[in-house]
């Protein structure tokens, strides 16, 4: 708790939500006791429709087993991102849990994940659902969406007038931690009730609409809509904040979660984006990030490439999320920005493409992917697609691999290269291979690297 006054209520102390919060992974251990309760008591869990719990029902995958107690620890992580590491709603979730009844009607319709926690949500005193997303809060929904650090005094445009972050918060519409600076979150199934609810047509509302309503049986093709619709909802939250994002590079973009110790070792998230490209276009070409996206459309990549040769047409590459044909085994989706800044052999009126390669498994399935083997085949059918036009674009392209996916954890190799293209000159880092999630980062650097964040 912090001693101080609050221009709004002046009391002496804060006690809510100035609280520091509790980190997903922390707060899974929290959950594991009261979920394993709950599967032990015969008790089903529902998301979206389905039996979670189902998967663990099978003998074979009992809860004592190495899969059933990694599938427990992945629901008590999923739980607990939901509740944004909120210590009250935490608390609420772990009671009704643990007290959960499959013999009172009310309790048997109430199964799944997002009721329990909107139930939680609002014993706890969060009642968030009622905020409404709409055109006049705009700003907010970005706020929320991209996690941006505001001051609590910060004035909010809301459907119902100008709101501080400290009032919002002091009225449970959204959780703050700390007292001057504050990163504000929103429970997930709050977070979907605005948005389903909001009758707004901008392009920010309507892409979180269609984030939501992935709903096709196949994960991998959920993956895709998802985040297809995650790049066009992040762009045009961008936009709202258009002076933080004019110029900025890949790296900073989309590493946002790489860490790097005074030793040179750098620690890998479970699950995490692997870029790769030429060195200067991840890290020291500045890229125009405020353009507004706002639609995903489907293109063949040679489409795409004959478009960017007319400069009439850059306007509608810049302004759209692609999604590739089937055909392309390397390629999912592509996005392009423009130069903010000339740099080397990148001038301002350039092109950059971003590929997105985007990987899954469904939950519980025995699935990794094996950066020291995937990425530099992936990288070698990408020039292979480009074919003739590869000597143009050349330097201009970089690729992402989105993963839902543990990274392999095999036994450590040396730093890769791409043998068809040739090294360049630079001092960044390379290619670390992952052994036990820990890796140096060798001298010199070939022609691409790759770097990570933690994914949705």
């Amino acid at each position: 708790m912090y001693e101080m006054s609050t221009p709004l209520s002046g009391r002496p102390v804060e006690s809510g939500y100035t609280l520091e919060l509790v980190s997903p992974t922390t707060a899974a251990r929290f959950l594991l006791p009261a979920l394993r309760e709950f599967y032990l008591r015969g008790s089903q869990m529902v998301v979206g429709g389905k039996v979670v719990f189902g998967q663990l029902r099978d003998d074979n995958h009992a809860l004592d087993t190495p899969t059933g107690r990694r599938r427990l620890a992945a629901l008590a992580r999923y739980i607990a991102s939901l509740t944004c590491g909120h210590s009250r709603l935490l608390t609420q979730v772990d009671i009704l849990l643990r007290t959960y009844d499959t013999s009172i009607p009310l309790m048997s319709s109430s199964a799944d994940l997002g009721a329990l926690v909107e139930r939680a949500a609002e014993s706890s005193g969060l009642v968030c659902s009622n905020l409404g997303f709409g055109d006049r809060s705009l700003k907010l929904v970005a706020t929320l969406f991209l996690g941006l650090e505001v001051q609590s005094e910060a004035n909010m445009r809301t459907e119902a007038g100008n709101r501080t972050m400290e009032r919002l918060g002091s009225e449970g519409k959204i959780i703050l931690s700390g007292p001057v600076l504050c990163c504000p979150l929103m429970p997930a199934s709050s977070f979907l009730t605005n948005v389903r609810s909001s009758t707004s047509e901008r392009p920010l509302i309507e892409a979180l609409r269609n984030m939501v309503a992935c709903d096709a049986h196949d994960i991998g093709t959920i993956l895709e809509d998802f985040h297809l619709w995650w790049e066009v909802a992040c762009s045009e939250s961008r936009t709202i904040y258009r002076s933080r994002y004019t110029r900025r590079t890949l790296y900073q973009i989309y590493s946002s979660a790489r860490y790097e110790n005074n030793s040179g070792v750098v620690q890998l998230p479970p699950s995490a984006d692997i870029f790769c490209g030429s060195s200067d276009i991840l890290r020291k070409v500045q890229l125009d990030f405020s353009t507004p996206r706002k639609t995903v459309a489907s293109r063949d990549l040679s489409l795409l490439l004959e478009m960017a040769k007319t400069p009439s047409k850059h306007a509608q590459l810049l302004r759209t999320v692609w999604r590739t044909s089937t055909a392309h085994r390397a390629v999912d989706g592509v996005i392009f920005f423009k130069c903010s800044r000339a740099y080397g052999t990148c001038r301002q009126i350039d092109l950059v493409m971003l590929l997105l390669s985007l990987k899954s498994t469904a939950p519980g399935m025995d699935g990794s992917f094996s950066a020291s083997t995937v990425v530099p085949r992936a990288w070698s059918d990408v020039t292979d697609i480009f074919g003739s036009s590869w000597e143009e674009w050349d330097g201009r392209v970089a690729m992402a691999h989105i993963l839902r996916r543990n990274l392999s954890k095999a036994a450590p190799t040396p730093h890769l290269s791409v043998s068809p293209l040739p090294p360049r000159s630079t001092n960044l880092p390379a290619t670390p291979a992952r052994p036990s999630r820990c890796v140096p980062w060798p001298a010199r650097s070939p022609k691409w690297f790759c770097c990570c964040r933690h994914s949705w």
